[in-house]
């Protein structure tokens, strides 16, 4: 192969894209940085659950879920995710309440928090978001708001500095 033909292709490759839109040399990038390949949803709506979980796949992440604040917390022991996507209102432990346990084990966990009345839990979220690599995820959103975030906090900072783009 000639060095043009070898440009050509790198040429070609950054111009292909991806099913969530980036393009593919940058997702082979990102999949090789140190960014979450495991996750871990925990919702009490079996039907959202599984829509999430068949996103990720498809983006090849290691997807464990749960239905519940308890069970979460179980699988987390048992998985160690690097991201924890949770609903926060569910019987039982809240998602609130079972991050707090999760992060005794790894403060440093990201978080997304998905809710579909975000404003009544706006303070305890926002002590969330100033110390730890939080997102919010209004309910309900698309496969491509989704994905997104997800693809952003894992590119962010693990530790909750002001860097976060906010949702």
């Amino acid at each position: 192969m000639s060095r043009r033909d070898f440009k050509t292709i790198e040429f070609l490759t950054t111009r292909r894209f991806t099913a969530n839109g980036m393009p593919v040399a940058v997702q082979l990038h990102w999949m090789n940085a140190k960014t979450p390949k495991k996750i871990l949803i925990v919702d009490d709506a079996e039907t959202l659950t599984l829509f999430l979980r068949e996103a990720l796949d498809s983006e090849k992440y290691e997807v464990r879920t749960a239905s519940d604040g308890e069970n979460g917390y179980a699988t987390y022991l048992d998985f160690h995710p690097d991201l924890v996507v949770t609903d926060i209102q569910m019987p039982g432990i809240s998602g609130l309440d079972m991050m707090k346990n999760i992060r005794m084990h790894k403060p440093n966990v990201r978080t997304i928090y998905m809710s579909g009345d975000l404003d009544r839990y706006r303070l305890l979220l926002q002590a969330e978001q100033s110390g730890y690599a939080v997102k919010l995820l209004a309910k309900p959103f698309t496969r491509s708001e989704f994905l997104t975030l997800v693809t952003n906090l894992s590119n962010a900072p693990p530790n909750g500095s002001n860097e976060l783009p906010r949702h």
